[in-house]
């Protein structure tokens, strides 16, 4: 086996998070651990909860995700994690013991469930919600509806409000696409540029 090729992205929206992506798929499914306990019997998983701080790892297809409780100093993590990652995937492979497998339906439900817990009590403030539309490829799709189609702050909503607080409560969500059809909206709550209402209330999610 030709040794693995990693590259590493720390989450825009998160510093606790950061994706590794490896230039093969090393599992068809996703598989999701939550503590060291599960983590018992897969090599993997394993040594990277044997890191300090690491509370989440989520492998998918081609990408190792792992979080953490704190922000970390990546520059250097993740040259540790790199190790990890080359030395047990190409000794043994990935083969998850007792972990439960991660469904596209499962993350549906829990982004639907931060959107009305976290998200759109805030937007209906200014006549706005925010709407799942499907998962793809990890991403979650987002509509948005009332105030917020055809708002001019839309996209700062959606990378300072929706992104922050799905990705802060799903470290495993790659990311969220606004799929709004902003041109038709009729009664916008900002027109043209204007202030996200999530810019100074939810900065720090």
């Amino acid at each position: 086996m030709n040794p693995l090729r990693i590259t590493a992205a720390v989450s825009p929206s998160d510093p606790r998070v950061c994706a590794f992506t490896l230039d093969r798929s090393i599992f068809s499914g996703s598989v999701l651990c939550r503590n060291a306990d599960e983590a018992r019997g897969t090599p993997l998983f394993e040594h990277l909860f044997a890191l300090p701080g690491v509370v989440q790892v989520w492998v998918a297809g081609d990408r190792v995700t792992v979080a953490c409780a704190d922000p970390q100093p990546w520059d250097v993590a993740a040259k540790t994690v790199g190790k990890i990652l080359r030395a047990t995937l190409t000794d043994v492979g990935f083969s998850p013991l007792g972990q439960k497998s991660v469904s596209t339906g499962d993350l549906l439900e829990r982004v639907r469930a931060v959107l009305n817990s976290d998200v759109n009590p805030g937007l209906a403030q200014h006549g706005g919600q925010a709407e799942l539309v499907g998962i793809r490829d990890g991403v979650a799709e987002i509509n948005l509806t009332g105030g917020c189609q055809g708002c001019g702050a839309a996209k700062m909503t959606l990378s300072l409000g929706i992104e922050q607080s799905l990705r802060s409560k799903i470290p495993e969500l790659r990311g969220v696409r606004d799929v709004t059809d902003h041109a038709s909206g009729e009664r916008p709550y900002f027109r043209g540029a204007g202030q996200s209402p999530f810019e100074t209330t939810d900065r720090g999610l």
